[in-house]
């Protein structure tokens, strides 16, 4: 799934300008924080009542715990067969209803004006006492997606949870990246650890040759507080994102593998003690 903010407005399709609503379960408020949400026409703020084939709008203020410079936004009707998009909001270009980049921790806003097509099923939308109708928007990274991973042998598992990791950009994920040598890329995963830190090291290795030895640097070694808020706190969940460019310096050895499938190895770990580690390898494809 691409989705990193997902934002459910409950709309039991009769007219406050802030409708009750509550967060899907793909999201989290460590990655983004729904501020208010406004519905127009809606006088009730536990039901808003749409009229199909009339216009309506839907705002709502976030915060993101995230940067980035493009968005995608969608809007959904979930209904009791599965989720039907609006084809006039689907995949799109999300910087259209809000500003762009957004900056984490900055508040802003984002605004769409809808018109509910008359094609939609007017049973759903008539049995109130019965059935809920729901909008579903959805604000997501462009051509960012979820990686495949596993865990790192000789690294304890339960020391840190990793929750999702991101490449960006990666229009195949969750499949296998294409990875093109020498361009910008970004790595970026929300953990969980179950350890305290007062200062982290984090490094992106390589393991071209499959020997499981991960003994390539792709990235320097870095301080992992300078990307993400230090310390850090057992059970607090934390984002992390780092930026690398995929280099093989001795391309011209027989030995080192310069392109194909190939391991990547984040590790993140307590520099004081280096037992406490997050740690997971996904494959990425290097264009030759």
């Amino acid at each position: 799934m691409k989705t990193l903010l997902v934002l459910a407005a409950v709309l039991v399709c009769v007219l406050a300008e802030v409708p009750l609503y509550n967060l899907c379960d793909e999201t989290s408020s460590n990655i983004c924080e729904i501020n208010e949400v406004r519905i127009n026409p809606c006088k009730d703020k536990k039901a808003c009542r749409f009229k199909k084939g009339s216009p309506a709008s839907i705002s709502f203020d976030f915060t993101p715990k995230f940067s980035a410079s493009k968005l995608k936004t969608g809007l959904f009707w979930a209904s009791d067969g599965g989720d039907v998009p609006f084809l006039e909001l689907k995949d799109a270009d999300g910087c259209q209803l809000t500003s762009c980049p957004v900056e984490a921790g900055k508040k802003q806003e984002l605004n769409y004006n809808l018109r509910l097509s008359k094609k939609l099923p007017s049973k759903p939308l008539t049995e109130m006492a019965q059935k809920l109708f729901y909008l579903v928007v959805c604000v997501y990274l462009v051509s960012c997606e979820y990686v495949n991973r596993k865990s790192c042998n000789n690294v304890d598992p339960t020391k840190c949870k990793i929750h999702n990791v991101k490449l960006d950009p990666c229009p195949d994920g969750p499949k296998l990246c294409n990875i093109k040598r020498e361009e910008p890329y970004s790595i970026a995963f929300d953990f969980t650890p179950e350890f305290d830190a007062r200062s982290l090291k984090v490094a992106l290795l390589s393991d071209p040759n499959n020997s499981t030895s991960f003994s390539r640097a792709v990235t320097q070694l870095h301080s992992g507080c300078d990307y993400t808020k230090c310390p850090i706190e057992k059970k607090t969940r934390n984002i992390i994102e780092l930026d690398f460019e995929y280099y093989v310096k001795s391309e011209v050895s027989t030995k080192i593998k310069s392109g194909g499938k190939i391991p990547l190895q984040l590790r993140l770990w307590n520099d004081e003690d280096d037992s406490d580690m997050c740690c997971f390898i996904f494959d990425v494809n290097v264009l030759k």
